[in-house]
């Protein structure tokens, strides 16, 4: 399977992790529309500031996305920081944040960049399985809320939000198109991408449909797509935001995680479920980052 994030979805191999599992670290929305400068202002871009394929291909420092979950905390995917993804993406000094950006090929005055103080991956994070695909980022100050470009988004915490039909979105600087790798855009894509349930995602994700691999779909997940293909978050796009309405309020509800290639017919891109880590959540944003694993409880998708 492909991340769709730094590595959002593209053809990178995690063969010391195991042979099935084909990583793309980047992954871009395609088939969506272009977004204004303030459209998404929770959303973050996360920068690499070492050599890798993809930022030399892009001639841009965004490797992933992210959301603004409170002034200091930013939600994004575990891959990104994965060191078996690629060595050394899980050195913080390594990594800049940027809040209130737009144009990733211009200086902004919106721009607020920080640094990765502490990163915590979730402790169900499994790469094999590809579950438990979220991390959190404390940044070394507050981002400056009193602009207008700068907002946070809360997490989603009900399991009855991200059900099957639910109009959701994500929004990313990752590829509009699967190939070639490496090439993002430099502004951010918004697309709808309706919740799936669970029943139709591990049909369409079973082996014979994706070369083969044995790919875990449970209710820790979210597939969201559209069966037609032709649109999905895609390489660079990774540990961005799949936002829904819940209550009338836009909720982090799901982080971009992997999927078959980009926007394939029949396919469904795939997200961690935010709603089952709000525990986790709270105990590393109070300081106790030594919670179990996710919730269990059965959702009715």
């Amino acid at each position: 399977m492909e991340f769709r994030n730094f590595v959002l979805t593209a053809a990178v191999f995690l063969t010391a992790v195991t042979s099935c599992i084909a990583v793309s670290l980047q992954r871009r929305v395609i088939g969506g529309e272009l977004t204004s400068k303030g459209d998404y202002p929770f959303l973050v871009s996360l920068w690499y500031m070492k050599e890798n394929g993809f930022t030399n291909n892009t001639k841009m420092h965004h490797v992933c996305g992210g959301a603004l979950i409170a002034p200091s905390w930013v939600l994004t995917a575990a891959h990104c920081f994965d060191a078996r993804v690629l060595k050394g993406i899980d050195v913080k000094e390594s990594w800049k944040v940027v809040a209130g950006k737009f144009n990733q090929l211009a200086d902004e005055d919106s721009d607020q960049f920080r640094t990765i103080t502490e990163i915590h991956t979730y402790q169900g994070w499994n790469i094999k399985k590809l579950l438990g695909d979220a991390a959190l980022l404390k940044l070394n100050e507050p981002v400056d809320l009193s602009r207008e470009d700068v907002a946070v988004i809360s997490p989603d915490t009900a399991p009855s939000c991200a059900v099957a039909g639910a109009d959701c979105y994500v929004v990313g600087w990752g590829q509009i198109a699967e190939k070639p790798y490496g090439y993002g855009m430099y502004i951010p894509v918004v697309a709808d991408m309706p919740v799936v349930d669970t029943e139709t995602c591990v049909e369409a994700m079973k082996p014979e449909n994706v070369d083969n691999r044995n790919v875990t779909i449970d209710d820790s997940l979210i597939c969201a797509g559209h069966v037609e293909g032709d649109v999905d978050a895609c390489s660079g796009d990774s540990g961005g935001p799949l936002v829904c309405v819940c209550d009338v309020v836009e909720v982090v509800s799901g982080i971009v995680s992997h999927g078959h290639g980009c926007a394939r017919e029949n396919l469904y891109g795939i997200y961690t479920r935010v709603s089952l880590l709000k525990d986790w959540i709270d105990d590393v944003i109070r300081g106790k980052d030594n919670t179990g694993q996710p919730q269990t409880e059965k959702i009715q998708l």
